[in-house]
């Protein structure tokens, strides 16, 4: 008979496995929504008749596509999220726990500019 314990330690990997497999998954529908009508235009239109704003449409959907990846990661994980704070707020040379204030203890070579 399994113990209690065990049975959560199992568990564990497969919720992440499942959240990592619905990102995975939310990433390709976004690609798949962005992409389809940019492809189904170039099939379908040999002769480029369609409208111009049409192209540049689906162009610009179908380019939204590598935009909108940075938020779904950071939308499903904690660990980019927090990557991203970090570049944003420019504390990319500081390591996890570090004080942005504390100057003494950062090498003079990562703060040029």
């Amino acid at each position: 008979m399994k113990s209690h314990k065990s049975s959560n330690m199992t568990m564990l990997p497969k919720k992440r496995d499942l959240r990592v497999a619905k990102t995975l998954l939310i990433v390709l529908l976004t690609f798949v929504i962005c992409w389809t009508p940019s492809v189904l235009l170039t099939v379908f239109d040999k002769y480029y008749k369609a409208p111009d704003l049409l192209r540049q449409i689906t162009a610009i959907l179908a380019l939204t596509n590598s935009s909108v990846n940075p938020f779904i990661y950071a939308w499903r994980n904690r660990g980019f999220r927090l990557a991203y704070i970090r570049i944003i707020k420019c504390r990319h040379w500081l390591r996890p726990g570090e004080d942005e204030h504390d100057v003494s203890k950062m090498d003079s070579t990562t703060n040029k500019m």
